[in-house]
Order: structure tokens, then C-alpha cells, then sequence
């Protein structure tokens, strides 16, 4: 009866929910479109983060986070056995950074006092729109998204002011322009973010890794950290959250917010270690990865490795993305 009653809550009180995440994501266009030309770039990351992190408490959305989320700037491969094994738990979200603390702080601006070290790829398996803010209310990554984002109305501006690459579908010289801007941006010290499977499923299963947007961080050896991303209700897996087939961003905000008891769980995988040879060995150690951290499992023959697994990649062009706005 409760729980009942606590679902006409949200019904009746999701038009102000959602009316006020529009006004959050237009404040925050605002914003970043006044102040960040004038801020550094440690401020601006920790703009993003809270502002993210506002954005699921608007919503209604649960963040837990397992394991360690990398920093911008980390050191080439750090020793996986650094890192903790993921856990799960409702406290999980205590470990989250806090966004106001960074490295070289004495910097002017909030730059950094010396040149950071090379950044990281992060490796990311896609259910939803909100995977990217539910990564960036943790760490200051920069996406990777189709170039038709940039076009969409409120989020396409604020993905544009903020930093997001975008990558024409289906078109290689547009995949290695992109591989330099990839290769820049990890070369100053900046996450990056890619979703490998190309689009969004319903997060019971994972599709095969593209690895075209690997290749900068194995010609960098920057670490490569797959990262696992489910949404449960009650501790149990959930499709609400999920953006796939004909769905529109509304219709998937109104699942969101009349959902009760919705969280989002964040697996930071170690690097992967030893370092891939090259990009399609890397693609599906990430994969391989993130399944066994949240329990899909895979085909038998997918779990091959080798040349016989390399003979089943993907084509190495970009596919064609359903992906969500980034910040």
C-alpha cells in the first residue's frame, strides 16, 4: 500500500520534476557559456560534477560508486594492485571525490603549478543518456559522441560548451580527426570517455567493443579503465533508465522520474594490465571486464582470445551511435 501510494507520489509530481531538471540543464548552459571562458580548468571540472550530481538528485536517482575512480593526469599505468576490488553496497557513494580537490591547486586560475601528466581512457558499456552524467558527477571527464548531439536542442549546446568531440558516423577520416583530438586531450591530462559498443541496449547484455577509438590511448600507453554502469531498483537490475529503439528524451525522463528507488551503480575497474597489444586486444579485455563485473554473461566462443577472436571485431568504422549528451 505504501509503495503504491509512493508511485502516484512521483506520477503526480513528475511534471515538476522534470520541469525543473529543464530549468537545472538551461541554468547550467548559462553558466558555462558565461564563465567558463573565463575560468580554469580545474574550476570548470568542478562545475560539471556538482552540477551533475544536482541533476540526479533532482531526478530522483541513487549514485553508488565501487572502486577508484581515476584523476585527470594519472600516472602511466598505475599498478592494478593499487586499486581496490570493486564493492557493492547503498553506502558505496560515501567514496565518491569530493569535486573541490585536485592536483596542483597552487596553479594560477585554478590551472595547475606544473604540466600534468597523460590522462586516461575510460572504456564504458551504454544503457542510457544518463550514463555520461552519472560519470561526470564522479570524475571530470570529456566525451566522445555522434555528431548529430551537438544539434540537439538545450543538451547539444551544453555538450558543445563543455568540451565534447564529436565524430561523424560511418566515415573513417572522420574517426582518425577525432583520434587527434582523443590523442590531444590525453596528452594534457584529461579523461576520456567512449562508449566502445556504438549505441545503447537494455543493459542485460553487451555488445561486441569497437576499438577504432582505442588507438590513441595504446599509441600514448595511457591507462585504460573500463568502467561497468548498471541501474537497479532495489538492489535488483532495472530497464527503466534504458534508451533504445524509437524512445525520445522525454518519454525517457518521464520513465526516469516516476521510478521509485532508482540508482545508479558505477563500477571503476582496475587498468587493464598487462598493457594491450593493440586496440581490438584491448576492446575485448574491456568487455570481458565490465561483463564479470556486473554479471552478463558472455558467449562461449566470444570469450576467446587471440587471433580467432580478433577475426570477429567489428568493422573498424564508426558505427552507428545512439549516444547521450556529454558533458
Amino acid at each position: 500500500m505504501i509503495g503504491q501510494l509512493y508511485r502516484i507520489g512521483l506520477v503526480l509530481i513528475a511534471p515538476i520534476t522534470i520541469a525543473a531538471a529543464l530549468l537545472h540543464v538551461v541554468l547550467g548552459l548559462l553558466y558555462a557559456a558565461l564563465l567558463f571562458p573565463w575560468i580554469g580548468r580545474r574550476w570548470r571540472d568542478a562545475a560539471v560534477i556538482t552540477w551533475s550530481r544536482l541533476l540526479l538528485l533532482i531526478i530522483g536517482v541513487r549514485l553508488e560508486s565501487a572502486g577508484l575512480p581515476p584523476q585527470p593526469g594519472t600516472p602511466l599505468r598505475s599498478p592494478a594492485k593499487n586499486l581496490p576490488s570493486p564493492a557493492r553496497g547503498a553506502g558505496a557513494a560515501q567514496n565518491l571525490p569530493s569535486p573541490a580537490r585536485g592536483r596542483g591547486a597552487g596553479g594560477v586560475g585554478g590551472e595547475p603549478a606544473t604540466p600534468p601528466s597523460l590522462g586516461a581512457l575510460l572504456l564504458i558499456n551504454h544503457t542510457s543518456w544518463l550514463d555520461v552524467f552519472s560519470i561526470a558527477a564522479v570524475v571530470p571527464a570529456r566525451f566522445v559522441a555522434k555528431a548529430e548531439i551537438g544539434r540537439w536542442p538545450v543538451f547539444g549546446w551544453l555538450a558543445i560548451v563543455v568540451g565534447t568531440l564529436f565524430v561523424e558516423r560511418g566515415r573513417r577520416h572522420a574517426v582518425m580527426r577525432t583520434n587527434q583530438a582523443v590523442a590531444e586531450r590525453l596528452r594534457s591530462g584529461q579523461l576520456i570517455g567512449i562508449f566502445p559498443e556504438g549505441t545503447t541496449t537494455d543493459g542485460s547484455r553487451l555488445l561486441p567493443f569497437h576499438a577504432n577509438l582505442v588507438q590513441p590511448a595504446i599509441d600514448l600507453g595511457v591507462p585504460l579503465r573500463p568502467v561497468g554502469v548498471r541501474f537497479t531498483q532495489r538492489g535488483e537490475y532495472s530497464r527503466v533508465a534504458m534508451f533504445v529503439g524509437e524512445m525520445n528524451l522525454m518519454q525517457s525522463l518521464w520513465r526516469i522520474v516516476t521510478a521509485p528507488h532508482l540508482a545508479v551503480e558505477l563500477h571503476w575497474l582496475p587498468a587493464l594490465e598487462p598493457p594491450p597489444a593493440n586496440r581490438h586486444q584491448a576492446a575485448r579485455a574491456a568487455r570481458a571486464a565490465i561483463a564479470q563485473a556486473l554479471h552478463v554473461p558472455l558467449e562461449e566462443h566470444e570469450q576467446l582470445t587471440g587471433e580467432a577472436g580478433a577475426a570477429s571485431e567489428p568493422a573498424d568504422t564508426e558505427p552507428d551511435t545512439r549516444s547521450a549528451p556529454a558533458s
